[in-house]
């Protein structure tokens, strides 16, 4: 299993991202909120992933950058549990929370969220 998260694993296409919160569904796990759209076998390999933190909830910049490095090296490794139910689609996950939070508690909810995830796939 590949552990990277490459650069074709990122949602990026505007459009993809304004359909996926129009029609998307949703699990939640303090802090973090997981959107996701079951996507075309012909555009979306796999699952591909985006990663926010909104202004309003925290201010500083750098702080917002610092927690999605976090969840996006959370997510790398919890990757292979997201794709084991063989998933097309496209997902973000939005952290809200008004208070930073560490890895620990990011990769708890990270794995609450996998097993809500699993539940709903199989």
């Amino acid at each position: 299993m590949n552990f990277k998260l490459s650069k074709k694993d990122i949602l990026r296409k505007k459009k993809k991202i304004d359909l996926l919160f129009s029609e998307g569904a949703s699990i939640s796990s303090f802090p973090l909120r997981f959107v996701y759209m079951k996507g075309d076998e012909k555009e979306a390999s796999s699952l591909e992933v985006g990663f926010s933190v909104p202004k309003r909830n925290i201010k500083l910049a750098t702080e917002r950058n610092r927690l999605k490095r976090k969840l996006r090296e959370v997510y790398r490794l919890e990757k292979k549990g997201f794709l084991e139910g063989g998933f097309c689609g496209y997902g973000f996950f939005i952290y809200t929370s008004k208070k930073t939070a560490d890895e620990e508690k990011l990769a708890k909810a990270m794995e609450v969220l996998l097993k809500k995830w699993s539940a709903i796939v199989s």
